[in-house]
């Protein structure tokens, strides 16, 4: 799938070609529910990471632009932060908000792009049911 979206003030994204990726995220055996999987393809001109919040049984699906969209076909590196639902606020009330501590702590080095070494190649057929299983 190509997708190329106008911006506004007369910026054009750059065009993009994303395939379907979705799968399971776990550490140690337990799901990591209310992570947010990161897919990045730094060979693409776009910049844009494909992102996916990890549901309480462990499935993902991921979206660049768009929720489902895909991630951009190529090679890219993976990483995983917790990103727990903020509770809605009627604004006027809003009232100071603790996340709750995630359920799996996952250790610190699969937080962040240059330090989890986790990888992966998107073709351009997508990935169904990828396995996301660190230990």
């Amino acid at each position: 799938m190509t997708l190329g979206i106008l911006a506004g003030c007369g910026e054009k994204l750059v065009p993009i070609k994303t395939a379907k990726v979705s799968g399971t995220a776990t550490f140690n055996g337990k799901t990591l529910e209310n992570y947010k999987v990161y897919f990045y393809c730094d060979q693409s001109d776009a910049k844009e990471p494909s992102t996916g919040i990890v549901k309480a049984d462990g499935a993902f699906s991921l979206g660049v632009r768009t929720a489902g969209d895909g991630a951009i076909v190529g090679s890219n590196k993976v990483w995983l932060t917790y990103d727990p639902p903020v509770p809605e606020q009627t604004a006027g009330l809003e009232v100071a908000w603790n996340p709750p501590p995630p359920k799996v702590k996952l250790p610190e080095k699969y937080m962040t792009m240059e330090t989890s070494g986790l990888s992966v190649d998107v073709p351009s057929s997508g990935l169904v049911d990828y396995k996301i299983d660190l230990k």
